[in-house]
């Protein structure tokens, strides 16, 4: 037996407001022209959303606006002050470099759920998604917020139990009684949903929590990068993912080792898969150097048209990464699916 803490927090969160606003940008640009290149980075706190980097494009978004959006979505923080100082060329001036650094990316699936991810994961994936329905139909619940789970798991890494839940959210009132009860209602029924004892909640233990996203606290792009991978149920890659060009490895290839790790389970009926793929390059038209797919039954033989699908441009296509949906993935974790 072991035990494992994981947190996962919510869309007002100071990060995942970075995360969100860098993507929404990321969106927008491929949605104007999907041969826009986006590269940028934001930091907001004490009223300001920063943004910068460089984008090259065919023409410019509104980055105010597009920012705006996003705040006014979550409703959070609408009365920023954004300051742009994205460096907007035009596409004609792109010119990629061969930047010979090497990426390494990583990817899991294990049999314990339908969808191939740790029981722990999923469940606290639902609790951020749920209570992102609550807020929208209670006023008193707003949008920042965390959980921190800590949980037993057994030796084939399952998990037996939930010790403790401790959620702090950020609602309108200081008296909670009515919004504890329904806090509490959304937790035990996504744990009896999964069959999960729950030995201890504590809802805002720290006292009233009126001040929510970068109004409490400095936000960045990238800084919850366990929350957008595996959490700690799997290597996690080190590269920001939010706000960054879909077409290079260090992005597109964590989503392909997920969907590799995915296949793998099924193709030799494993209990997990990891998978790591190696760039020698953060470019957009080399096949990785190396492939490696381990399992509880160790090291697999890598398939040689893996290698031809990992290139990638041919990644992009095959997964239709210039139409996802990054904010969505951005609220909750990348890897959902």
């Amino acid at each position: 037996m072991k035990v494992i803490t994981n947190e996962i927090v919510f869309r007002g969160h100071p990060d995942k407001l970075a995360d969100q606003i860098s993507d929404k940008i990321l969106m927008e640009y491929l949605k104007q022209d999907k041969n826009s290149v986006v590269n940028i980075e934001v930091v907001g706190g004490e009223g300001i959303v920063f943004v910068t980097g460089e984008v090259f494009a065919t023409t410019h978004i509104d980055i105010q606006k597009t920012i705006k959006d996003v705040l006014a979505d979550v409703r959070c923080c609408t009365e920023a002050v954004v300051v742009d100082e994205v460096d907007k060329k035009s596409l004609k001036e792109l010119k990629y470099k061969n930047k010979e650094e090497s990426v390494v990316v990583y990817g899991y699936a294990c049999n314990e759920t339908e969808k191939l991810l740790p029981k722990g994961m999923i469940i606290l994936q639902e609790i951020a998604k749920e209570y992102e329905k609550l807020r929208k139909q209670d006023e008193r619940f707003l949008s920042d917020g965390k959980v921190k789970m800590e949980a037993v798991y057994n030796d084939n890494d399952e998990l037996v139990k939930i010790n403790s839940f401790i959620i702090n959210h950020q609602n309108t009132e200081n008296d909670v009684s009515g919004i504890n009860e329904k806090m509490l209602e959304l937790i035990y029924r996504i744990t009896s949903k999964y069959d999960v004892e729950v030995e201890d909640i504590q809802l805002n233990p720290y006292g009233s929590y009126l001040i929510g996203g970068f109004d409490r606290d400095t936000g960045l792009t990238g800084r919850k990068l366990d929350i957008d991978s595996y959490q700690k149920f799997a290597p996690s890659c080190v590269n920001t993912l939010s706000g960054k060009d879909p077409r290079l490895p260090s992005r597109n290839g964590v989503y392909k080792a997920r969907e590799i790790a995915k296949w793998a389970l099924k193709e030799y009926n494993l209990k997990w898969c990891e998978i790591q793929i190696n760039y020698k390059s953060n470019t957009n038209d080399k096949p990785p150097i190396n492939i490696i797919i381990n399992s509880e039954r160790g090291l697999l033989e890598t398939p040689s048209h893996l290698y031809e699908e990992c290139i990638p441009t041919n990644i992009v296509e095959d997964l239709k990464l210039l139409n996802e949906d990054f904010v969505s993935l951005s609220s909750y974790g990348h890897i959902q699916k």
